[in-house]
């Protein structure tokens, strides 16, 4: 098992998944390349910080050319390493400050707004998982950053591949919403979910990063209008 592989989503996007043992799941961050930017989504946890080192290595970056770290949201798995890159605007949503460590509060000193543009990105507050839980979404490459209200927590990358159409884990995803099983997680609500998810059908997707595991591409609106149906079966059924 690759325990950290990164691979390119577009020529200047990359996708970073660290196998953490002790979770028995992968965390993943992002990097985008951009003339003089560095732009880093989530950093992992505190210990997966050299991965991040190797990564950027790979492109010819340090830490200190990071301009700018956007928290897709505020959970320790993603904002873990953000006191090392010194150089680095840091940005989060206000909703999400409260869950911080006072030393987290000091790094993160920029705000991600309800909808608007950051660091060139297009920002969206879903809301799930995190009252600041953000969807980030680059119209130049089309890859669509979304944190961890959808994710792939704890499952193997199919095929050994970080980027894949992954068929089986979309199946496994529409069932477990079907049969209400997403909703035993009470920071999942039917409407903020539902509401996301209608928000990523609209937009033109190549790739689908989450916070964790397999980067998704191929018939993204398909996935999407799946998950959506799903979830209308659900609470129809309980209606």
């Amino acid at each position: 098992m690759n325990e950290s592989p990164f691979n390119p989503l577009a020529d200047d996007v990359f996708a970073l998944a660290v196998w953490d043992e002790g979770w028995g799941s992968y965390n993943n961050c992002y990097l985008l390349v951009r003339g003089d930017r560095v732009l880093l989504i989530d950093t992992g946890k505190a210990e997966h910080f050299p991965h991040l080192q190797a990564a950027l290595a790979t492109l010819g970056k340090t830490a200190a050319d990071v301009t700018a770290l956007i928290a897709t949201h505020g959970h320790p798995d993603h904002i873990g390493s953000a006191h090392r890159f010194t150089n680095a605007r840091k940005y989060i949503h206000p909703n999400d400050v409260p869950m911080l460590t006072a030393e987290a509060r000091e790094l993160f000193t920029d705000s991600l707004p309800d909808h608007g543009d950051v660091q060139g990105l297009t920002c969206w507050l879903w809301g799930d998982h995190t009252p600041g839980s953000c969807v980030l979404y680059d119209g130049v490459s089309h890859v669509t950053f979304a944190g961890d209200p959808i994710c792939f927590f704890g499952q193997a990358l199919p095929q050994g591949e970080l980027v894949e159409r992954a068929p089986a884990l979309r199946e496994t995803l529409t069932a477990l919403i079907a049969q209400g099983e997403l909703w035993r997680d009470p920071r999942v609500q039917p409407e903020r979910f539902q509401r996301g998810v209608a928000y990523l059908s609209g937009l033109d997707t190549s790739h689908f990063a989450t916070g964790h595991g397999v980067v998704l591409h191929g018939d993204l609106k398909g996935f999407f209008s799946n998950l959506i149906e799903a979830s209308n079966t659900h609470t129809q059924g309980e209606s």
